[in-house]
């Protein structure tokens, strides 16, 4: 749910720490995660698309951010200022 997460900079992303474990233990929840943020790649490099992320942190806590996913690899999802947070971590991409 996006209101239960705290709004947070796309620069302030990656001053806390990330969840450790895989937020996600369904399959098809990952599958439906991994479509979302292969989606949200092309939008932003096409066409400058932003997206909310949420993400959860070591201690449980969600965070979100909007921005533009620029790349995704195999663990990270890599967005605009370089920064990056791991995909496992990811609860949702909401595309707008």
């Amino acid at each position: 749910m996006l209101s239960t997460s705290l709004i947070v900079p796309k620069e302030q992303v990656g001053n806390h720490a990330f969840a450790a474990q895989e937020v996600f233990d369904c399959k098809k929840e990952k599958a439906k995660r991994n479509y979302s943020l292969k989606r949200a790649v092309s939008l932003g490099n096409l066409y400058q698309h932003k997206v909310n992320i949420e993400y959860e942190l070591n201690t449980g806590d969600r965070h979100r951010v909007y921005t533009t996913i620029w790349a995704i690899c195999p663990d990270f999802a890599i967005i605009k200022g370089g920064r990056f947070i791991p995909i496992k971590s990811i609860t949702n991409i909401h595309l707008i």
